[in-house]
């Protein structure tokens, strides 16, 4: 099946090679029983339909690594090889 979508992150065109960037407009072919999708840019494909939606921000994933640091005591390497303090 062949629909037109922005991608989320930077990946090649199966066509020409083009190194396409995040929200740029490719055509994602997908093949039943596979979970690879083949992308090509639009100048490849074709002029992309004028309303396609625009991908929203970028979600900022510090925060809940932040949060496993403060989980996880800083000693925890001498808690392992059972050593104290």
């Amino acid at each position: 099946m062949k629909t037109w979508e922005r991608i989320a992150y930077r990946e090649m065109c199966g066509g020409c090679g083009k190194l396409l960037q995040r929200d740029d407009p490719v055509l994602a072919t997908t093949i039943n029983g596979l979970r690879r999708k083949l992308l090509r840019c639009a100048e490849c494909a074709g002029p992309a339909p004028p309303d396609l939606p625009v991908l929203g921000p970028r979600q900022n994933f510090t925060k809940p690594m932040q949060a496993l640091k403060r989980a996880i005591p800083k000693d925890y390497t001498n808690r392992m090889l059972g050593e104290r303090e």
